[in-house]
């Protein structure tokens, strides 16, 4: 993994909203291929970072840069290298699956969209349910077809925020399992989670942003489990 070159690079984020800081110099490098899970409380920063990520926020100070290009440059261009997923799906429930991918697949320009639709819904194993509305779907459907919308376009890097709200422990088990497949495939992640388990089984690094300040960053195989679930419900406490 160490030859691998960096998909995503922060350098000293900092994020205002009045006299509030809500990121405070951040930090964060990532390798392609690798999954990094930042844990934190309601309130830590974590939407808002991956927000700035996305584009859809611009920061008061510092720099991303996603395969080496700066998005304050170019974030039109990078939009097109990130999928990003949150707890609300912002999917269309009188639409099907397939229709809901074939409108995102017309604003990105794929090309032979029939066959990354089937594709990416089989992925996530809503293949047979595809000429279905998903207003007949469950909560943890609707998220495994964000994840297929997500990196239907193939993009760099995926984002997830808080992607496991709202879902049951059955639900939970088959996300995880589609986001370790996209491990797997090489596939590069930031995944925003409070749930310790969940974060950790899918992670290559682990960050804890507490108000607003990376307090915490690790490779996965360099910290004790047991130390760490400690120390992040000690940091969560005291939020």
């Amino acid at each position: 993994m160490e030859d691998k070159k960096f998909i995503f690079e922060a350098e000293s984020i900092n994020k205002f909203f009045g006299r509030f800081r809500v990121l405070c110099d951040i930090n964060l490098k990532l390798r392609e291929g690798q999954f990094l899970t930042i844990f934190g409380a309601n309130g830590a920063g974590k939407t808002t970072l991956l927000k700035i990520i996305a584009t859809l926020l611009k920061p008061n100070s510092g720099n991303i840069y996603i395969n080496g290009i700066d998005i304050n440059k170019d974030s039109e261009k990078l939009r097109k290298d990130i999928g990003f997923i949150s707890h609300n799906t912002f999917l269309y429930n009188t639409l099907t699956a397939y229709e809901n991918l074939k409108l995102f697949g017309m604003l990105y320009n794929i090309k032979n969209p029939d066959e990354h639709i089937k594709y990416v819904l089989n992925k996530v194993g809503l293949l047979r349910r595809s000429s279905e509305a998903i207003r007949n779907f469950s909560r943890g459907m609707h998220q495994r077809l964000a994840v297929a919308r997500a990196f239907l376009h193939n993009p760099s890097l995926l984002l997830l925020d808080e992607p496991y709200t709202g879902l049951d422990q059955k639900a939970s088990t088959v996300l995880n399992q589609i986001l370790k497949n996209l491990h797997d495939e090489g596939k590069t992640a930031i995944i925003t989670t409070h749930n310790i388990e969940q974060g950790l089984e899918i992670a290559d690094k682990v960050a804890v942003l507490s108000r607003g300040y990376v307090v915490y960053e690790k490779s996965k195989n360099e910290i004790n489990i047991d130390e760490f679930k400690k120390l992040y419900t000690e940091i969560a406490v005291s939020e």
